[in-house]
């Protein structure tokens, strides 16, 4: 795993506090009657020390770059699904895929926004260049997520309000729904592309016919059973689809 942002920060205080012994020391040193000037070394070691030091916060900002970008993704995209207009299965279906994916990435949030800033202060700090592009992301992403998190709590009151209706609408669609199932397995029976002694002409355009029909059903049977599942009801088996 990638050093954390302690493991770099005291590496970078290391190579800051070595920069300021050297720029310390003195100019030149007696050696008996001979001067030696020490002018260009402390130059060449200093440059030395500080180029250390920028190197390892360009490799602190490149890791913690990548966790801004996730960061920020996530947040992004869980605000958009949450905005989502509940007016259906599919609807409630798709709010409660992003609570979940919420819930699931939630510490792993929490425990990265903190270190994130610590990094970019750091490289503040030691006047490592950093976008403002990049800094206004960074700024940014504990509100993004405390914004989600309380668009989270009104989603999740919202769903409560019309888990009645929307359990209501779906009984009596999976009821209709059944019967339409009991339907198409009849005339698939009677008249579909298996019956015998038809042409095969009329039998290729028999199949395109029941194909689209149960496309149709097979479609409703993945909204019903997620509907089931969501709501914790007893999962409504259909065979002759499967």
């Amino acid at each position: 795993s990638p050093p954390s942002v302690n493991e770099y920060r005291l590496e970078m205080q290391r190579f800051s506090k070595m920069e300021e012994l050297i720029q310390a020391e003195e100019g030149s040193v007696s050696a008996g009657v001979v001067v030696l000037g020490t002018g260009t070394l402390k130059i060449s070691l200093g440059a030395e020390a500080k180029a250390w030091l920028v190197c390892h916060g360009r490799a602190m900002k490149s890791t913690f770059e990548t966790t801004v970008g996730q960061v920020s993704k996530m947040t992004e995209d869980w605000s958009k699904r949450l905005g989502r207009e509940v007016k259906d299965l599919d609807d409630v279906g798709e709010v409660m895929a992003a609570l979940r994916e919420m819930r699931e990435n939630e510490f792993y949030v929490e425990s990265s926004i903190e270190p994130v800033e610590e990094c970019y202060s750091l490289l503040q700090k030691y006047q490592i260049v950093v976008q403002q592009e990049d800094m206004d992301k960074v700024d940014a992403l504990r509100y993004l997520w405390q914004n989600v998190r309380h668009q989270c709590v009104q989603v999740q009151d919202h769903l409560i309000s019309v888990q009645t209706s929307f359990k209501s609408s779906l009984l009596a669609n999976a009821s209709v729904y059944r019967q339409d199932v009991t339907s198409f397995v009849h005339d698939y029976a009677e008249h579909g592309p298996m019956v015998l002694g038809i042409h095969p002409r009329e039998a290729c355009v028999r199949l395109l016919q029941f194909q689209s029909q149960f496309d149709d059903l097979w479609q409703k049977f993945q909204r019903y059973l997620n509907g089931e599942e969501l709501f914790g009801l007893s999962v409504t088996p259909y065979p002759d689809l499967e």
